[in-house]
């Protein structure tokens, strides 16, 4: 059972039946059963794609980028005292290709 967000004594209450593969949305006023819609369960992923859909854009609402905030003094200053990473480079073929009489070693 889900409360209502407008208050009350009102509900929302889900059921599953497996024999009719029927989920009834069913809507309670207190004990008063005040209306339902029984749902196919393949017509059910509709509400799952919205539910689903809804909770993203609140998600990506809220982890929108924040602008960047000037570096610290700590961070500038670590940045000046760790050395620079060596480069990868790859050989040219002509490098790591084998000479003649070279032994493997």
């Amino acid at each position: 059972m889900l409360t209502d967000a407008r208050g009350g004594d009102r509900f929302l209450r889900v059921t599953w039946h497996p024999a009719s593969s029927t989920m009834v949305f069913s809507h309670w006023t207190g004990t008063v059963c005040t209306a339902s819609t029984p749902v196919k369960l393949p017509e059910a992923s509709k509400i799952v794609d919205l539910v689903v859909s809804s909770l993203r854009d609140v998600a990506e609402a809220v982890s929108a980028p924040v602008a960047p905030s000037a570096p610290r003094l700590l961070d500038r200053l670590l940045r000046r005292a760790r050395p620079p990473l060596a480069a990868v480079l790859r050989l040219p073929q002509r490098l790591t290709a084998r000479q003649p009489g070279e032994r493997s070693g």
